[in-house]
């Protein structure tokens, strides 16, 4: 790949409003060399874990969801809300 790359790791409940909200956002914007993963809460899969093992100790926040930015490879930012992440610029 050339140039930059990011990886978006949503963790929370799916049946929360704040972590579909979230996961809507994500998918509407355009966002080139961009990876989404989507991480339940509470459940284990070792399929996930082992393409991408950095997600294994991520959790959402106490609102339920939790937004994991990396750039490059580097993390870059932990967003717990919708309107911080709408704000958030990303290349």
């Amino acid at each position: 790949m050339v140039g930059m790359s990011r990886e978006i790791v949503i963790a929370g409940d799916i049946f929360f409003e704040v972590t579909q909200d979230i996961i809507n956002t994500v998918h509407r914007s355009f966002l080139t060399c961009t990876i989404f993963i989507y991480k339940p809460q509470w459940q284990k899969n070792e399929r996930r874990a082992s393409v991408s093992p950095l997600t294994n100790d991520m959790e959402p926040s106490d609102n339920g969801s939790a937004t994991y930015i990396f750039e490059n490879f580097a993390y870059n930012a932990l967003i717990t809300d919708l309107e911080t992440l709408k704000k958030t610029p990303v290349k």
